[in-house]
């Protein structure tokens, strides 16, 4: 099963994610992975997102050439195996923050039309000024965090979510452990 946690910078994918690295659901182990990956293109993207002047349809681009080799180093066994690969972003963030930078999105759509889509994605929705408090205590910045553009990629998300099968949204302002029980309680309910 290929699950995906989903969300604005700061809404607690990646806690979540790590909370659930090694833990057994439904009789099955779970394995964490996420993108940006640490592959070569991963950390190229990583310290350009760090930069100001980014191009957004390269680093589009980027993002699905890092999601190939991911795929193909990883995500394809997972699927065929019997655990629980659950991933830090995938192909909704790059929907997401493509459409809220202003790009096509039929075109992104096309670009990432080749990658499987996953099992479930969980998206963890958290309001833009909450995300952006929780950014701010961070030591590291990136481009993205501004409440104009959280807000758009708020909004991309939801409609990418009513597009899509198998998509949850769920409430990220709730504490760490509430929101560790529902994407517990969503991938128990959708392993049946």
């Amino acid at each position: 099963m290929f699950i995906v946690i989903e969300g604005v910078d700061g809404a607690g994918k990646t806690t979540q994610v790590n909370i659930l690295k090694g833990k057994v659901v439904g009789g099955k182990s779970v394995r964490t992975t996420k993108e940006p990956t640490d592959g070569k293109i991963g950390k190229l993207i990583r310290e350009l997102l760090s930069g100001k002047n980014l191009d957004n349809l390269k680093m589009q681009l980027l993002f699905a050439a890092d999601r190939e080799e991911h795929l193909n180093s990883l995500i394809k066994d997972s699927i065929d195996s019997n655990e629980i690969l659950v991933s830090d972003r995938y192909i909704f963030s790059s929907l997401s923050y493509g459409i809220a930078s202003g790009l096509d999105a039929q075109w992104l759509i096309g670009v990432n039309s080749q990658f499987p889509v996953p099992d479930m994605t969980i998206i963890i929705d958290l309001e833009p000024d909450v995300s952006l408090s929780r950014i701010s205590a961070r030591d590291s910045k990136e481009a993205f965090e501004n409440i104009k553009f959280l807000t758009e990629v708020r909004k991309a998300y939801k409609f990418l979510a009513g597009k899509y099968s198998n998509c949850f949204i769920i409430d990220g302002s709730k504490s760490i452990d509430e929101v560790q029980q529902t994407i517990i309680e969503l991938i128990n309910t959708n392993l049946k």
